[in-house]
């Protein structure tokens, strides 16, 4: 059974379609993937402009195409985006440094800096951050965002930089959360982020990504070593893999530019739907209070296919539902052939782990928020991708479960009760997968502290 269909037969060229095509994209690009999925089947096949697209919803073939052709696909189309904005600075554009050349030398200094960390190292930065929500009210409630978002850039600055500078951590904070706004307003699938102009607002934006820089530069100016993170130590003694000579200050700042940018999106994303799906299913609550938090299990299959703890499941079903990559692409290099399809080269091949992760012929309850379906199942890796794959895998992604860990174990100690001011989760898309309305939404809470 040809389980393809053919997307570009069944759209007519014309005005009025593709103004309503482009315009569901802008409104929400996950759930436009999503339907395209649902109505079209395993391998939707458009084109936008003059670029053909191939969008993939079946494990077999995402396979096919992403791990046994993987050689055939350039990186993650939308680095090329970001770096084409000087996002990480002028190093990374034209002749400069490629992102491959980053990932590498970066991936062990960040790994090796996490096996170094006091086991309660995340926990104590996160229960301080709720002891000061809570302010000493038995009731109450808080505003999702700021409140994750000061969260996160406070737990990113302690990695990346080191002691904590308040107000440098702050203004970064409100630097990242400008950019991330804008790159949602901007960024979707079928086209690339529309090149920089000499309006105000791309003034503004152009300012945004030099304070970022300068905000940085200052901390490391004013940083004794002693003052450093293991890892900004590592970083400064690091050398060039083709020149073996020592990083520049330069490479150096498009490095911790460029990890503050891609970790703080994702890393937000995901703390923010995890508490929202724990407001809205009370019984997760005391399921993760009854529990004992140990290390997590999800860096890997259990010893013995144990069953995972009520943390690990909570954390697993939400990347499932709300995946903060929830579209990779890549470009075809070298024309494969999937499904009775030529991709030709320069085309581009892209998965949605959001519409993936819906397939009802893989998920039980597809769009319902079942954590103990994980207990004892373990997922193939076409089927369940919240972090990409191949090449394009999210580098953050020990840094994120670690830290996702320590928050639950920090949400059953500080609050009893837990509620939307909002009766339902919804998403927005841009750069990441987005809770929608974000900056209304409440959190009201019943302490356990009082």
């Amino acid at each position: 059974m040809n389980l393809i269909k053919d997307y570009s037969k069944k759209w007519p060229p014309g005005p009025e379609k593709f103004t309503s095509v482009i315009q569901s994209f802008q409104r929400n690009e996950a759930s436009a993937l999503l339907d395209m999925c649902q109505q079209y089947g395993d391998v939707v096949h458009y084109k936008m402009g003059a670029t053909p697209h191939y969008l993939i919803n079946h494990p077999d073939y995402i396979e096919h195409v992403f791990l046994r052709n993987d050689a055939y696909l350039s990186r993650d189309t939308r680095h090329e985006r970001v770096q084409s904005w000087g996002i990480q600075g002028e190093l990374a554009k034209g002749g400069g440094i490629a992102w491959e050349q980053n990932h590498s030398l970066i991936a062990p200094l960040l790994q090796g800096d996490l096996w170094t960390l006091d086991a309660s190292f995340f926990s104590e930065k996160i229960a301080q951050h709720f002891k000061g929500l809570v302010d000493k009210r038995e009731r109450g409630s808080f505003n999702l965002f700021p409140a994750i978002d000061n969260l996160v850039s406070s737990l990113l600055w302690q990695v990346f930089i080191g002691k904590s500078e308040t107000s440098n951590a702050q203004k970064l904070a409100r630097h990242l959360s400008s950019i991330e706004r804008e790159f949602s307003r901007r960024s979707h699938l079928l086209y690339p982020l529309p090149p920089l102009r000499n309006t105000p607002r791309d003034r503004w934006f152009q300012r945004c990504t030099l304070q970022l820089r300068e905000i940085l530069r200052e901390s490391l100016d004013a940083q004794s070593s002693v003052q450093r993170s293991g890892f900004l130590q590592s970083l400064l003694e690091s050398h060039d893999e083709e020149t073996r000579a020592q990083l520049c200050e330069e490479r150096v700042l498009d490095v911790l530019l460029g990890l503050f940018e891609t970790a703080y999106s994702p890393l937000t994303s995901f703390l923010e739907f995890m508490l929202l799906c724990v407001a809205t299913n009370p019984s997760q609550l005391e399921a993760l209070r009854l529990q004992g938090f140990g290390d997590s299990t999800i860096e890997g299959t259990p010893i013995d296919q144990a069953e995972r703890s009520a943390a690990d499941c909570v954390m697993m079903e939400t990347l499932r539902l709300f995946p903060p990559k929830f579209m990779v692409s890549r470009r075809v290099l070298n024309e494969i052939s999937v499904g009775g399809y030529q991709l030709e080269r320069g085309a581009l091949v892209c998965v949605s782990p959001y519409a993936l992760h819906r397939r009802s012929e893989h998920w039980d309850r597809a769009s319902e928020f079942v954590p103990d379906r994980f207990k004892r199942y373990h997922p193939a890796a076409t089927e369940y991708l919240p972090f990409g794959l191949g090449v394009s895998r999210c580098l953050g992604e020990t840094l994120l479960k670690r830290i996702g860990h320590d928050f639950l174990e920090q949400v059953t100690v500080h609050f009893n009760y837990l509620s939307m001011g909002k009766g339902r989760v919804d998403v927005s898309s841009g750069w990441t997968l987005q809770v929608a309305d974000r900056e209304r939404q409440m959190i009201e809470y019943q302490s356990s502290r009082y």
